[in-house]
């Protein structure tokens, strides 16, 4: 049993959504760093760093995923995942403010960005992303 435990991880992460016109920015991380080898679409952010706070995570990781400046204005959910017996990822959501929203470059980490709208969202965002906006009434921000 204790072997068992020392396998098994927990990832947090942090993810923003920026709204700009009623739009939320996604980005579509590049297979080449997925499990399955797949290109998906996920709100930009990534993992939370020792002695960082969620917020300054978020902050952190937008500027090296986007190029934005964000502002964290508000927790909106957190969600929990486990995606093989062994790894579960827990994520924080937050919505965030830009001041300036045109001059977004993705990362290496990614292959785009859209500007999506929520019936798009619904469509390229992943099951389990739609299933917490869904539980946590997040679409009501768009």
């Amino acid at each position: 049993m204790e072997r068992e435990v020392e396998r098994q991880r927990i990832h947090i992460a942090v993810k923003g959504i920026v709204i700009n016109d009623g739009k939320a920015l996604i980005v579509r991380r590049s297979g080449i760093l997925t499990p399955d080898g797949r290109d998906w679409w996920e709100f930009p952010g990534g993992t939370l760093e020792f002695g960082e706070t969620p917020e300054q995570t978020l902050v952190r990781e937008l500027r090296e995923e986007t190029g934005l400046e964000v502002l964290p204005e508000r927790l909106l959910y957190v969600s929990s995942a486990q995606t093989d017996p062994a790894y579960q990822i827990i994520i924080i959501t937050y919505l965030c403010s830009c001041k300036e929203v045109k001059g977004v470059r993705v990362s290496e980490e990614h292959s785009g960005f859209l500007w999506a709208d929520r019936r798009v969202l619904r469509e390229y965002l992943a099951e389990d992303i739609r299933k917490a906006m869904d539980v946590n009434n997040i679409w009501n921000i768009f």
